[in-house]
């Protein structure tokens, strides 16, 4: 991977799914990458299999976790941050508690906020700062109430960091199906069953989910070209499976082709 070597990049969230795969890709490439997320064991396997990199194990939904970041990053400016952090409760907004719209608001907007905090100041001229978002923003998925309304209020926040600092570039990566990463971890099986059916219904799901190691291929890909080209801006990348919504190409695929004959 060209243009990498010397790059000084924070990847948050990676201990696990596309943070991790996007942080073994920039080590092995050659770059300085603070390596941040909340499982310190996790860390340090990726850094044993990436062969490099910096662990910092911090919570950045906490009070002290920005300031942390802080104190880790000294004063040589960073020009790439990727964030992957993202909690998602999967209930139906009659049952979210509390406790579950605190966790998703604090982790995906307050936490962000205040890991932009930490960084926008340490970034170089033009830098690059990419937080990933979700598909599920404006879809209205059965389930994903409290989630989908945390990244919309991230999505938003990044336009108004766009704003009110010009020359620095905020990217908003909305994110599709993709697995395996711990998206999923921690639904109870019976919402799951009725959530993904309905998003099923509504044409929200799609037959194939895109797998992690491509995400992270792709993604790794286009920011490292965005590195090489200071003078272009990408507010907002989509990836999504190119596969059919479940269900709406099965009667195509058993169409037999007529037999020919001699």
């Amino acid at each position: 991977m060209d243009g990498v070597g010397g790059l000084r990049a924070i990847i948050a969230g990676a201990s696990s799914g596309v943070g991790r795969a996007v942080a073994l890709r920039l080590v092995k490439a050659g770059a300085d990458v603070l390596l941040v997320g909340r499982d310190a064991d996790r860390l340090k396997e990726l850094q044993y299999a990436a062969g490099g990199g910096d662990v910092l194990a911090t919570d950045l939904s906490l009070p002290d976790g920005a300031e942390r970041l802080m104190a880790a990053l000294g004063d040589r400016p960073v020009e790439l941050l990727v964030s992957t952090v993202a909690v998602a409760p999967l209930a139906f907004l009659a049952t979210t508690t509390r406790a579950q719209w605190e966790n998703a608001l604090t982790t995906n907007v307050i936490g962000t906020a205040s890991l932009l905090q930490a960084v926008v100041p340490r970034m170089a001229p033009a830098g690059l700062l990419a937080v990933v978002s979700s598909e599920s923003v404006g879809q209205h998925r059965t389930g994903l109430g409290a989630y989908a309304a945390s990244k919309a209020a991230l999505e938003d926040m990044m336009g108004t960091w766009r704003t009110e600092h010009p020359g620095l570039r905020f990217t908003t990566v909305a994110l599709g199906g993709t697995m395996p990463t711990a998206f999923s971890q921690g639904f109870a099986p019976e919402v799951a069953a009725v959530a993904v059916n309905d998003w099923a219904s509504r044409g929200h799901i799609q037959e194939q989910l895109m797998h992690t190691d491509d995400v992270a291929d792709v993604l790794t890909g286009v920011l490292v070209s965005l590195i090489g080209a200071p003078g272009v801006g990408v507010p907002r990348i989509e990836l999504a499976s190119p596969s059919a919504v479940a269900g709406t190409t099965a009667h195509l695929r058993k169409v037999e082709q007529p037999v020919t004959r001699t």
